[in-house]
């Protein structure tokens, strides 16, 4: 039992079955974590914080329902692109945001704002040009800026937690005019994923991304090495692969390079720690 209105602000908590009440909120704060063996059912307010290096976490074993409310940072314009997806959003009902917390500039009369697509067909981004609610797809990437000049700030996502495992096509335009094997993913849950061997092994995940999909499924890869995982830091691509244990953090977007014809990648739930 917990006092009305609780702040998850200590790790580590774990509960069996949580409802939030339609006059009830719920905070976990930055860097924090919750974790259910069983459902989550909530008709109130579930808020959850991140800053530049830590984040809010919240895995679900069992079934969920109700939306909740994911304050992700990314960077500011002036520091660079921020490669990122929604953290919440599910098969039914994708994650939301606004298309005004972003970076704005104005060409030829029309305002578009950093939050922007990549299309491997022919090599683009495609920036938004609308300023309200945005539906982001689940585990689709966006390359975003915010607008605050002196640092990044945190960007309000708002959706279902999804307590499933999340599925995204991935596809290899090579030999298509400017087409590329290149797909921009992101982490759909509130919470860390294992990416490779050594960070199942370092936690409680019991499978992790590299492994599943590279070699489990063989869809990652369409020339030699390039089954790995593809990071931006603010100046170049970082590879990951197998060398130390990695997570990827909530809201995490990164390149993979689809295996030849494409396929479907996945995201399990296995993979939350």
């Amino acid at each position: 039992d917990s006092s009305t209105d609780p702040i998850i602000s200590t790790t580590s908590i774990q509960v069996t079955n949580l409802t939030v009440e339609s006059s009830g909120t719920l905070t976990i704060n930055t860097g924090k974590d919750l974790t259910l063996s069983g459902n989550f059912s909530n008709s109130g307010i579930v808020t959850m914080n991140s800053d530049s290096d830590e984040y809010a976490i919240l895995i679900v074993s069992g079934t969920s329902s109700g939306d909740i409310k994911y304050n992700l940072y990314i960077n500011d314009y002036d520091d660079g692109w921020d490669l990122k997806g929604s953290p919440v959003g599910d098969g039914s009902s994708n994650g939301s945001v606004t298309g005004t917390d972003f970076e704005s500039t104005t060409i030829s009369s029309t305002v578009y704002y950093a939050l922007q697509a990549y299309d491997n067909s022919d090599n683009s981004w495609t920036a938004n040009s609308t300023s309200g609610s945005q539906a982001l797809t689940p585990a689709k990437g966006y390359s975003t800026a915010t607008d605050n000049s002196s640092s990044g700030e945190t960007v309000l996502f708002t959706g279902p937690l999804d307590a499933d495992n999340v599925t995204i096509a991935i596809t290899e335009n090579v030999g298509s005019g400017d087409g590329t094997q290149w797909n921009l993913v992101a982490n759909p849950y509130p919470s860390y994923l294992a990416l490779n061997a050594l960070a199942t092994t370092a936690s409680d995940a019991t499978t992790n991304f590299l492994t599943y999909n590279a070699t489990t499924q063989d869809i990652l890869g369409y020339s030699a090495g390039e089954d790995v995982v593809y990071a931006w830091d603010g100046s170049e691509y970082d590879t990951y692969s197998n060398a130390s244990a990695k997570y990827i953090a909530p809201g995490q977007a990164f390149f993979v390079s689809a295996a030849s014809g494409g396929g479907t990648l996945d995201f399990l739930e296995s993979m939350q720690t």
